[in-house]
This record gives C-alpha cells, structure tokens and sequence, in this order.
C-alpha cells in the first residue's frame, strides 16, 4: 500500500513538472519571438507589462524588489541598444552600452555576493564568485568588441554570444540560487521549474544574457503579481510538490553541494579552455578571440 502511494506520487510530481515546464517554455519562448519582431515589441514587454501590473502587485519582498529593478534597468540598456542600432547611431555608443552592461552584472553578481554573505550560505557565495570571475575573463576577452544586434534580432551585449561553458556555469549557479537561498517555496517547485525553462530557452537563442534577463525579469514580475505560484495548495496540493518520501532539508542540502560542485567543475573547465586557446594563440585576450558567426 506504501509502496503504490510513492509511486503514485513520484508520477503525478513528474507529470506535474512536466506540464509546468512545457507550458512556460512555450509561453516564454512566444515571449522572445514577440520581442525579436521590433524595438517597439521590447519595448511593451520590457516596459508595457510591468506598468500594467506593478500597481498591482500586493507584496515582493526586499530581494524580490531589487531583482524587479536591476533587471529592468538591463533592460533599459537593452532598449538603448536596440534604438541605437535602429537608427545606425556609432560604435563609440554601442562601446559605451557594452561597458554599462559590465558594470551592472558586476553589480548583479555582487549583490548576490553580499547578500549570501549576509545570509551566512557561504558555498552559494563561492558560486557567485565564481560566476563572477568567469563574466569578468569573458569580458576581457571581448576586448575591443562593441554590443551590437544582429539581422536575425540577437541582442549581443557583449559583441559575441556567450560561449557555452559559461552558460552551464550560470546554469548549476542558478539552481543554488533557486534550490538553497530561495527555497522558502518548497516543497512546491514551480517557480524553479519555470526558472529552469527560461534558462533553457537563453541556451538555445543564441544570445544567452539578453534572452535570460528578459525572460526572468518577466518572470520576476508575474510572481510577484501572482502569489499563489507560492501557495501549497495551488492547482491541488499535490501538483508540482515534493512527493513526501522527499524531505526539503535534504533538497536543500543535495543542491547546495551539487551546484558547487558543478560550478567549480565548469569553471575548472572554463579555465583550462582558455589556457588552452592562449597556448595555441597568444594573442588571443587582445583581439576578443571569443567572436563567433552570427
């Protein structure tokens, strides 16, 4: 009898997630295509919708707001970038656009630092440095590259997508993030399940920061709108939840060391490819060797 309850349960958690992954990818995905049709599509997503509905937004807590924010003002930049090419204004713009987008992930990031510093999660705080490091030799090695948009509407803001490695890095960081430091949700996983498929969806744009910044921004501001992604007894109790055989101490602890280990494998990796690239040409941290076909 135990036994056909588990397996009952590990079904509907699966086919649960399942149905929240492919609904928000579609929906996300639908997302990106209206904002790659135009500057003025961006701009309604990026602007248009949080208008509409931040007066509505009952309650976000204090890290929650400053997400909202910090994304939006990426955004923004991302909304500079988009009219500069609209209307061909100079390198030297699109220059200083690729340097204000260093400094706000650099913000971004060390945010993150701080704030788990605060929080005393110090292996997660070792992933952000990580991170951190590995944005920064990823910017150096753009050097002399400006942020620019594509005929196809990628939005590059660092002249180059950003090279995979780098993106499996954000990837395991990303689910300590949203698995350890925010696991007050749990044993509900939809917020995660929807976070993972924007992820999965920057993987495959073609323009990785852009496409996860825009989606998870308006992620951001649909769940601070609509609370009951939160509630334990949304679409049933059981939907999206942690069969009970699951603990959410033992989560939390399986993905604290699971997202450090992958960090540190992928930036062990991340390092070593760069090695790797400077043995073969050393010139390559001065002419942004990292350039790749639109």
């Amino acid at each position: 009898m135990l036994e056909n309850q588990m397996v009952s349960q590990i079904i509907l958690f699966l086919c649960s997630v399942a149905i929240v992954y492919i609904v928000s990818y579609a929906y996300l995905s639908g997302i990106l295509a209206f904002a790659r049709k135009g500057f003025k599509y961006e701009v309604l997503i990026v602007l248009g919708i949080p208008i509409l509905l931040i007066p509505f937004i009952d309650y976000a807590d204090f890290y929650t707001r400053r997400l909202i924010v910090l994304e939006t003002v990426f955004n923004i930049f991302v909304l500079l970038l988009l009219f500069s090419h609209k209307i061909n204004l100079g390198e030297n713009v699109k220059r200083g656009l690729k340097l204000l987008f260093g400094g706000w992930f650099f913000l971004q990031v060390g945010g993150f630092i701080y704030a788990q510093y605060t929080k005393e999660v110090y292996l997660l705080m070792l992933n952000s440095f990580m991170l951190f490091v590995g944005i920064l030799l990823f910017f150096k090695d753009t050097k002399g590259l400006s942020a620019k948009v594509t005929d196809s509407s990628r939005v590059l803001i660092f002249g180059v997508n950003e090279p995979k490695l780098l993106q499996v890095l954000y990837l395991f960081w990303i689910s300590g993030v949203l698995l350890v430091e925010y696991n007050s949700y749990l044993p509900k996983v939809i917020v995660p399940i929807l976070h993972l498929s924007s992820v999965v969806l920057a993987m495959k744009s073609g323009d990785f920061f852009h496409t996860r910044i825009l989606t998870a921004s308006h992620l951001m501001i649909i769940n601070a709108k609509l609370l009951y992604l939160y509630d334990i007894n949304y679409q049933g109790f059981d939907f999206a939840r942690l069969p009970d055989f699951i603990s959410v101490p033992h989560v939390v602890s399986f993905f604290t060391y699971f997202s450090l280990i992958g960090c540190t494998v992928t930036f062990a990796l991340l390092l070593y490819s760069r090695t790797r690239k400077s043995q073969i040409d050393p010139s390559i941290s001065n002419r942004g060797a990292l350039e790749q076909p639109e």
